[in-house]
């Protein structure tokens, strides 16, 4: 297989900016300003380039590949700003995995309505979930409100 030279050092580069968000990730008290002094000419800046060199590229995949990172480089460095985020959204799919079983078995929601309840009963469930907060008694209480035109209770543990 033949590699192009900007297709190997758009693989090196790829690789200095992943190094980059992981020595970012066990400094401690580290200035952003430093971080991006000392590691944005040597593996951003070049990387940045070459998605701007491939973005017009005839190979489908790196010219899907450019784009996307031009399109969100912003997104994608803000982990450079703030290293202490996950590098990744797998907390947030598992959040969701359970309710999205859910939907496939009940074969989802009839109407707008029913979709708009679903999304505010799981949202409501897993937050009281993370609050360590019983979320059936706190829907029991919100609906015991509503009927007497009361106002609706905030979250349990709500700052």
């Amino acid at each position: 297989m033949h590699f192009s030279s900007g297709v190997v050092s758009g693989y090196l580069d790829t690789q200095g900016v992943f190094d980059t968000v992981y020595w970012a990730r066990q400094q401690e008290n580290i200035p952003i300003e430093t971080l991006w002094s000392q590691h944005y000419l040597s593996h951003i800046k070049p990387f940045v380039q070459l998605c701007f060199d491939y973005f017009d590229s005839p190979h489908k995949k790196a010219r899907a590949f450019a784009r996307e990172f031009s399109y969100d480089d912003d997104s994608i460095l803000a982990i450079l700003d703030f290293p202490h985020l996950p590098l990744t959204n797998n907390r947030a799919e598992q959040a969701l995995r359970h309710w999205v079983i859910f939907r496939r078995l009940s074969y989802g929601t009839r109407n707008a309505q029913g979709s708009r309840t679903l999304c505010l009963l799981a949202s409501v469930v897993d937050t009281c979930h993370q609050r360590k907060a019983d979320a059936w008694s706190f829907i029991a209480q919100t609906i015991a409100c509503r009927r007497k035109g009361a106002a609706v209770p905030s979250l349990p543990g709500a700052v």
